[in-house]
């Protein structure tokens, strides 16, 4: 027996328990709910709370521009290389037990951080905590799938949420709040954000699925830990994701820049508020309206359209209230595309192949999360023009315009999904 399929065998018998009563869910607990929320919130907050730290941290270190950078990007990286390892770990030990361990990573990550005052060991602990979110992100999807078949979209809204309002209380709490509770010192701030993760994890290892009647075990033939690159489906729908995190990351990279550059510097707090407030606003409406939105290509694209617009109209160096709103937009119409992406793995692959186009979605997705802010900051350097920094994630939008267009969005499931 080769490794994948030993990999599967063990997978299907570590998930029995998820697969157990999902296919009749109509409703889940809160406490199911509650638990998506927190950990996709914490699978942001110890990254977001990072640049608030850097000015203490430069206080008792020599930080370059360079390790500054690396602290900040290189989860984000990892996110994309150890996507591939969470998909052989769901397969070989469930969707929880990788989750559980994601968890354990990313916690023991987080905090080690302030462990020691040295920048190796700071590296190597953001190494060990990006390494666990990596592994924890695709069980999510695959975890919606097994326990709210019926309620993908919703569900996904939820972690989404979490995710989102995560990167806003990382970013907006650390210093006013964990500084002050943590005696001004940025290591005890790493160990305070990183304390609830446990409690996290503890819960995430003893939820089950709702106690609904069990149903039939589904069929687990074939299944296999190692995405198929070959398959031009899973790249369409790797695709359909990067319309979200590369107009993103792009923005809360140069718009500080191009503020100076443009004449609006004082509009900064303001732009980078509506960025990343807006994205949250979306997640709520999305929760409200999943059953209209998730798994249908009209809003999907919409969606998608309204990122790439923005990045456009951005060349033509608007005044700064159009900067606000396209700031906004930016925002808002990315996190869309974010939420309606994450779907799609449960939706349209069998609860023992989320994890496969799972973790390919989000190698792809982050890879070119990583790559367009470095071309988009080469292409002002080398034309000295500030709108040519939008232009690599206008362009990696316009692919996503493509294969929103082009994948089948066919539900893998008999029944179509009214997650109301």
């Amino acid at each position: 027996m080769d490794l994948s399929r030993q990999a599967s065998v063990a997978g299907q018998s570590n998930d029995r328990g998820d697969r157990a009563g999902s296919r009749t869910e109509t409703a889940l607990p809160v406490k199911l709910y509650v638990l998506f929320w927190l950990v996709g919130a914490y699978l942001r907050i110890p990254v977001l709370a990072v640049p608030p730290l850097i000015p203490l941290m430069r206080r008792d270190l020599a930080l370059s521009e360079t390790i500054v950078s690396l602290l900040t990007t290189l989860p984000v990286l990892l996110f994309a290389l150890a996507a591939v390892l969470g998909s052989y770990l769901i397969a070989r030990l469930g969707a929880r037990r990788t989750l559980v361990w994601g968890l354990v990573l990313l916690g023991a990550g987080a905090a080690l951080r302030g462990a020691y005052p040295a920048v190796w060991f700071i590296i190597a602990a953001t190494f060990v905590m990006g390494v666990g979110i990596a592994i924890a992100q695709p069980a999510l999807p695959t975890l919606v799938g097994l326990w709210c078949p019926e309620r993908v979209g919703q569900a996904t809204a939820v972690y989404t949420n979490g995710l989102l309002v995560g990167e806003l209380l990382g970013a907006a709490l650390t210093a006013p709040v964990i500084v002050p509770l943590a005696g001004a010192s940025w290591r005890l701030a790493f160990v305070a954000w990183a304390l609830p993760v446990a409690l996290i994890a503890y819960a995430t290892g003893v939820m089950r699925a709702s106690a609904s009647p069990p149903q039939t075990t589904v069929k687990t033939a074939g299944a296999t830990w190692w995405p198929d690159w070959k398959s031009g489906r899973t790249w369409l729908v790797g695709l359909t994701l990067t319309a979200s995190s590369s107009p993103y990351f792009c923005a809360n990279a140069f718009l500080p820049d191009y503020l100076r550059a443009t004449g609006h510097p004082e509009l900064l707090s303001l732009a980078l508020g509506l960025l990343n407030g807006s994205q949250a606003l979306a997640s709520f409406i999305v929760m409200s309206l999943a059953g209209r939105l998730i798994g249908r290509r009209l809003p999907f694209f919409l969606a998608a359209l309204g990122a790439f617009l923005p990045l456009v109209a951005l060349g033509f160096h608007p005044g700064g209230g159009a900067i606000l709103a396209l700031s906004s937009l930016i925002g808002f119409c990315t996190s869309l595309v974010f939420i309606l992406g994450l779907a799609l793995p449960p939706i349209l692959s069998s609860p023992e192949q989320t994890h496969l186009l799972s973790a390919a979605m989000f190698a792809i997705n982050y890879l070119c999360a990583f790559l367009t802010p470095l071309l988009g900051g080469l292409a002002w350097d080398l034309t000295g023009i500030s709108a040519t920094a939008f232009l690599p994630a206008s362009l990696i939008v316009l692919a996503s315009l493509v294969a929103i267009r082009a994948v089948d969005l066919r539900p893998y499931r008999q029944y179509e999904n009214k997650s109301a």
